[in-house]
């Protein structure tokens, strides 16, 4: 009975730290067409931004769960959120860069594409938020660590069950802000 009540404990903080790596990435999508438009860009500049995170992060989760192997889970989960936060400073940033075309070429197959100096800085905004954002696969293997067998699988849902309510808390909440 206490190591259930232990393990409930232990599983709070990863459970929050799930929800607002979900949130923080969802919470951009409804209103980012609208920071490309105003930026300069185009619907492929918006696709390819909205890729760049989850792109990132395909290439950032193995090293962080590896890393969390070496250096333990709660240094890496840090070092992730480190790099979220550093991330959304840039992406605040790229909010008050003035509006300067850096490149544009125009295609008959693809139309005109802009790039100018925030597009390019939310660019990199999320691309570190990508790279540092995959602590899902620390997450998970912390679960592992603490779960006893007959709880693992319950806990893995938790772990879903936080993931999709910041999928769905971020874009209600970013239509509330505005």
């Amino acid at each position: 009975m206490a190591s259930i009540h232990k393990e409930q404990i232990s599983l709070f903080p990863i459970l929050l730290i799930n929800f607002i790596g979900t949130l923080g990435f969802s919470i951009v999508l409804p209103f980012l067409v609208f920071l490309v438009t105003d930026f300069g860009g185009n619907a492929i500049i918006y696709g390819m931004l909205a890729a760049t995170y989850p792109a990132l992060q395909l290439i950032g989760a193995p090293i962080l769960g590896r890393w969390s192997d070496i250096y333990g889970r709660k240094k890496i989960l840090l070092l992730s959120h480190g790099g979220t936060l550093a991330g959304w400073v840039i992406f605040l940033i790229a909010l008050i860069l003035p509006i300067q075309n850096l490149f544009s070429i125009n295609s008959t197959i693809i139309g005109m594409i802009t790039l100018t100096l925030p597009i390019v800085v939310l660019f990199f905004a999320r691309a570190i938020d990508g790279l540092t954002g995959g602590n899902v696969s620390v997450a998970d293997a912390y679960v592992s660590d603490v779960s006893s067998e007959e709880n693992r699988s319950k806990n893995f849902g938790k772990i879903a069950i936080s993931s999709n309510l910041g999928f769905i808390v971020g874009p209600a909440l970013a239509g509330i802000l505005g």
